[in-house]
């Protein structure tokens, strides 16, 4: 069975606590002693954290940004998902057999699209050949007999040296939405790419409009061809091709509306195309601790510094847009709530000591030794189960084989096996009663040594059962 599937939980948490996700120490928030990490082996229940002093135990997800989540489900789901960008989500949900997979994308898709619209795309300058085209992000173009659709455009920037490409959701394509995005990441001097749009080149005058800015701008005619026909490497196939392949990953871009939801698709592709296949898991744990930490403040700071709740990883944009909009009135009915269901459905936990979760990156003298016992285990019986596999393998493929023959013999069953396909040529046959009459008549003549002439099968109106019945 493929190893993505069969990962242990506890190497899976593992991960989680080193990427700041969970608590790698906990004190119980009842008596302040020390809890200890340990799982119910009697009821195979998931490992839990219980207080050795009151006996009182939390999940694991308790009081971290991971509230209320399943943690087998989501990691299953960020490995699916970081092994094959190209899985959509109904394709992963059904190998899961859950429902919950669109809300944990939308937390990949929250703290990827942060992570590069923050700490990435505004300090981005592109090098080299930069190939420039727009894209529509609607559902529709156009709309035959109805109003005209509302269209959502997308600029994209494609560096052919660095392979990075750089999107945003533009209001439409005029040129002062577009060229103070090209300034901000193409130096003077660049070289720059792009189709005959009328924004980017005058063709009654078949003058750029990208060089009055320093650009060095060469433009292919699309109608004519999608490549120059003197110089051939004056193209924009690199920037076609990565719009298709965003539009195939991300289906459901088409029903968003806003330029927030339209962007963090895009930009969640963008670092997503950027990161080798073996790095972008415990990269995405990375991006969502952070993601978390810059959202939390920034949710302290709408509510006056409010701690006693807080939103969990996929709630967090949700609540400050909302406080944004609407103000602070709305949250605070749901902080004054006594019905613990109804801040369970709005996605509020309680916080209990989620400010003393370790920061990305801990060692293992800041994890509790009782986790390290668990993964010490868990790698003593993958390394056992591994030795039992290579012992058996080999043995069960000697077995499965059949007992090797004599190449004589061999030799002389091919022999046999040519000359009776010679003896009976099937394609003379016309019917099953032709087949078990030739074959009689076959063994018979075997048994007699009878020689027959088969010359005579090449003849016009020739059948099997007419040739033999002249014997």
């Amino acid at each position: 069975m493929n190893d993505l599937l069969t990962t242990p939980i506890i190497l899976s948490i593992y991960g989680m606590i080193k990427a700041g996700l969970i608590h790698a120490k906990r004190n119980c928030p009842m008596c302040l002693g020390r809890m200890l990490f340990n799982r119910d082996l009697i009821a195979n229940a998931d490992y839990r954290w219980t207080c050795s002093l009151c006996f009182y135990s939390l999940e694991l997800t308790t009081s971290t940004p991971l509230n209320g989540i399943k943690l087998d489900e989501f990691d299953l789901f960020l490995r699916l998902w970081s092994e094959s960008s190209a899985l959509k989500i109904t394709q992963i949900s059904s190998v899961l057999r859950t429902s919950h997979s669109k809300a944990h994308q939308k937390i990949y898709r929250f703290a990827m699209s942060h992570y590069w619209a923050r700490y990435i795309k505004p300090f981005l300058k592109l090098p080299g050949v930069v190939e420039i085209d727009e894209t529509m992000s609607s559902a529709r173009k156009y709309a035959v007999g109805t109003k005209f659709p509302h269209q959502r455009w997308i600029f994209g920037m494609y560096c052919r040296d660095t392979k990075i490409c750089v999107m945003y959701n533009i209001r439409n394509r005029n040129h002062w939405n577009i060229y103070p995005l090209l300034k901000s990441h193409i130096n003077p001097g660049g070289v720059v790419v792009s189709d005959e749009h009328a924004t980017y080149v005058c063709l009654q005058s078949a003058k750029s409009r990208l060089a009055l800015f320093g650009w060095y701008h060469f433009w292919v005619v699309h109608s004519s061809g999608y490549s120059h026909e003197k110089f051939p490497f004056l193209f924009t196939s690199n920037i076609e091709a990565t719009w298709a392949k965003m539009k195939r990953q991300n289906t459901g871009l088409k029903q968003m509306n806003t330029k927030k939801q339209i962007e963090s698709y895009a930009d969640q592709f963008c670092l997503r195309y950027i990161l080798k296949k073996d790095r972008v898991y415990q990269f995405a744990l990375k991006t969502i601790r952070i993601y978390f930490d810059d959202m939390v403040q920034k949710f302290k700071t709408l509510t006056n510094y409010e701690e006693q709740f807080y939103p969990c990883a996929g709630a967090l944009e949700y609540y400050c847009d909302t406080i944004i909009r609407e103000g602070n009135d709305k949250i605070l009915k749901v902080f004054n709530s006594e019905c613990y269901q109804d801040r369970q459905y709005l996605k509020l936990f309680k916080n209990y000591d989620s400010d003393q979760i370790q920061k990305s990156g801990c060692t293992d003298d800041e994890i509790d030794p009782t986790i390290l016992q668990y993964v010490e285990l868990e790698k003593q019986r993958y390394q056992k189960i591994n030795q039992v596999k290579s012992l058996l393998l080999p043995i069960c493929y000697d077995l499965a084989q059949d007992e090797e023959d004599d190449p004589e013999e061999q030799r002389r069953r091919d022999l046999i096996t040519s000359e009776t396909h010679k003896q009976i040529e099937i394609s003379t046959v016309r019917s099953m009663t032709d087949l078990q009459y030739a074959r009689d008549v076959q063994s018979a003549a075997v048994e007699n040594a009878i020689c027959i002439n088969y010359e005579k099968s090449k003849r016009p109106g020739f059948t099997m059962q007419k040739f033999l019945s002249t014997w």
